[in-house]
C-alpha cells in the first residue's frame, strides 16, 4: 500500500464554505446530537424518547424532526461526523501521497481526534448496550463509505477500475480507523501510533503478493 507510483490525479478544489444559514443549522444539529448522546449514555438508547431529547436540547419535538427524521438518525449522526472527519483528513493530504500514505495519515488524524473527544467513549458505550443503536449507526455506513470513496477517487488516475478501487480503499480506511478507535478505547491504549503501525503492517500483509504471503506462512 505504501509503494509510490506515478500518475495520481490532482485532488479537486474544495467546495465553497457553508453559508451562515447552513452554519446555524449545523450548530443546532450538533446541539441536538450532543444532548442525545448525553441522554443515551445515562438513560439508555432504547429507553430515551424523542421528546426527552428535544427537551434536553431546548427545542420542541416538532423542531427536532426538522433536523432528524428519527431517534435512530440522531445516533447515526456520529457515523456521519466520523466520515466527514475522514474526508477532511484525506483532502488535506499532499497531492504526492500514495493511497497507502493517504490512508495512514488520515487515520492518524481521525484517531487522534476521536481519542481526545469526550463523545467517543460515550458513543461506544451506547453501541455496546443497544442493538438498535448499533443498527441505526450501521445503516449509514454505506453512505459514509461512498463519501470517503469520492474523496479518494479524486486522487486516483482515471481508468476503468477507478471507481471500485476508490470504494475498496474507502472500506479499508473506514475499517482501519474505526477498528483502531475501538481498540484504543477498549484496551486503554496510550500509544495510538503503535496501534496504527500494527494496523498498517497487517494491511501490508493482507495485500502482499502471493509469493510473499506464502513466505510468511512457511516461516511459522
Amino acid at each position: 500500500m505504501g509503494a509510490r507510483t506515478q500518475g495520481y490525479a490532482k485532488p479537486a478544489r474544495r467546495e465553497s464554505p457553508p453559508s451562515l444559514r447552513q452554519r446555524k443549522e449545523q450548530a443546532v444539529r450538533e446541539a441536538i446530537w450532543e444532548a442525545a448522546v448525553e441522554l443515551f449514555s445515562k438513560e439508555g438508547f432504547d429507553q430515551t424518547t424523542v421528546e426527552e431529547v428535544a427537551q434536553a436540547a431546548g427545542i420542541s419535538p416538532r423542531s427536532f424532526f426538522r433536523y432528524f427524521p428519527s431517534k435512530g438518525d440522531v445516533m447515526a449522526h456520529g457515523a456521519l461526523r466520523f466520515g466527514e472527519q475522514l474526508v477532511a483528513a484525506i483532502e488535506e493530504c499532499p497531492e504526492s501521497f500514495t493511497p497507502g500514505e493517504v490512508i495512514r495519515t488520515a487515520a492518524e488524524k481521525v484517531l487522534a481526534s476521536a481519542l481526545s473527544e469526550p463523545w467517543s467513549g460515550k458513543i461506544f458505550a451506547i453501541l455496546r448496550q443497544s442493538e438498535a443503536a448499533r443498527g441505526a449507526e450501521m445503516a449509514r455506513i454505506p453512505e459514509v463509505q461512498r463519501r470517503v470513496a469520492a474523496a479518494l477517487s479524486r486522487r486516483l488516475p482515471p481508468g476503468a477500475g477507478r471507481g471500485i478501487t476508490a470504494y475498496l480503499l474507502a472500506g479499508v480506511a473506514l475499517q482501519v480507523t474505526g477498528s483502531l478507535v475501538r481498540w484504543c478505547f477498549e484496551h486503554r491504549e496510550t500509544d495510538p501510533s503503535r496501534a496504527l503501525d500494527c494496523a498498517m503492517e497487517a494491511c501490508a500483509l493482507v495485500f502482499a503478493s502471493p509469493r510473499k504471503t506464502r513466505g510468511v506462512r512457511s516461516s511459522r
